[in-house]
């Protein structure tokens, strides 16, 4: 009986076909990765400054009204510490001088900048904005990853009782994805960041992935 084995050509040809494939599937998978971990980590990280706005509203007063009487950089700081101080925190940044080790703000929305930075325990990063109305959260910390709006950074307001989203009007009110205002809400909601490779022809409720 005549056994036959494979030639060095064949070989090669088959190696060669795994690895066009691999090229293909791997960043795909890779990307996939990335963002359910960026999905868990913002809602993790919402989570946790939910309950430090939880934990000063039990003292009676609204952070907005602890702080009302103070203005400018000094009522940033103000809710920063507010919101902080409740927190398992590694690092401060109350100065612009300083933002830089706390928070990448070259990933904030266009129009906002920050005021005060902190990094959590799990090296998330957040920032208030310099409003003192609406807190940036970078899901990789500072010196991480894109450091861009939508793909690790995230932007909510401070409302009186936690966090709410920046939409363009509520998801309720319309259907289309709208870039540079949903992608905070998107991820939370739907759970995915398809807006980031498709956002065109999202819609929500309606198609909610690129596939």
């Amino acid at each position: 009986m005549i056994k036959r084995a494979f030639t060095l050509a064949e070989v090669l040809v088959v190696v060669g076909i795994i690895g066009v494939i691999a090229s293909l599937t791997i960043p795909n998978l890779n990307q996939n990765i990335d963002s359910e971990k960026n999905i868990a980590l913002i809602r993790t990280a919402a989570d946790q400054i939910e309950v430090g706005i939880g934990k000063h509203l039990a003292s009676g007063e609204t952070i907005q009204e602890s702080c009302g009487s103070k203005t400018g950089t000094n009522k940033v700081v103000c809710i920063g510490d507010k919101i902080k101080n409740n927190l398992k925190s590694t690092k401060t940044c109350n100065s612009s001088s300083s933002m830089s080790s706390c928070f990448a703000t070259s990933g904030i929305r266009s129009g906002q900048s920050c005021g005060y930075g902190f990094v959590l325990s799990n090296k998330v990063s957040a920032c208030i904005g310099t409003n003192a109305d609406r807190i940036f959260i970078d899901t990789d910390g500072a010196k991480n990853g894109l450091n861009t709006y939508g793909a690790d950074v995230f932007e909510f307001l401070i409302s009186d009782d936690g966090l709410s989203f920046i939409s363009s009007g509520g998801r309720e009110n319309r259907r289309n994805f709208v870039s540079n205002q949903d992608e905070t809400e998107w991820a939370m909601v739907v759970g995915n960041q398809d807006y980031l490779t498709c956002p065109g022809t999202l819609q929500w409720g309606v198609k909610e992935s690129c596939n």
